[in-house]
């Protein structure tokens, strides 16, 4: 029941902002425009240096506020260390029923990656809180809609070339989520900030709607 409540509540969000690259310094000013601009989910990519470290600052600074959770797992040691500095979801980009189970075991809400029929209902029987559809853009809305036809019983994130002109397309053919990365935020511009505040103020203006 308490994970259920956990992945309703990360549904309830809409947006889960992926942040790859990001400098230390730029992490908690990135995490604030997020917020402000109404994206309380955050997913900490594990490949990038320091990123339990960052995971471990965030929930310093945001722990009540933000969903804070670690991407890109691609194994169990990966998972443990994410959980182990307060993660509470883990984002694979694969199906590793290892990483399932160490977060089953961890009371951790645990979202894999998949993209065909078997492999969605292998995470869903495996005990996956929700599937990630990745990468999305390759078939885009119409392959997840078909998906949903004959597995409407599970919760749907849809990552991977998603933006603030298509989010709505997604939301519409009802998956519960999506993963936004690049296409929000961009730390290599000038004027960084500013620019994510603006980009996530419309995705969410677009998302109240569903």
């Amino acid at each position: 029941m308490e994970n259920k409540l956990a992945i309703e509540k990360l549904f309830n969000s809409k947006v889960i902002a992926v942040v790859r690259n990001c400098e230390f310094n730029d992490l908690v000013p990135l995490a604030s425009v997020l917020l402000e601009g109404g994206i309380d989910a955050i997913e900490i990519t594990m490949e990038q240096p320091n990123a339990v470290e960052k995971i471990v600052e965030l929930n310093k600074f945001f722990g009540k506020e933000l969903k804070i959770g670690a991407g890109t797992v691609i194994n169990r040691e990966i998972a443990i260390s994410a959980i182990k500095s307060g993660a509470k979801y883990i984002v694979s980009p694969t199906l590793n029923a290892d990483i399932i189970k160490v977060c089953k075991d961890a009371n951790t809400l645990v979202i894999p990656g998949a993209f065909t029929p078997t492999e969605i209902l292998q995470a869903n029987d495996l005990g996956a809180d929700a599937v990630k559809i990745f990468p999305a853009s390759v078939l885009g809305p119409k392959y997840i809609k078909q998906i949903k036809g004959p597995l409407p019983h599970i919760p749907i994130i849809a990552t991977g070339g998603i933006d603030e002109d298509n989010v709505e397309s997604y939301l519409s053919v009802g998956v519960n989520a999506v993963g936004i990365g690049g296409n929000l935020v961009k730390l290599e511009q000038e004027d960084k900030f500013n620019r994510i505040l603006e980009v996530a103020d419309r995705i969410m203006t677009k998302c109240k709607k569903y």
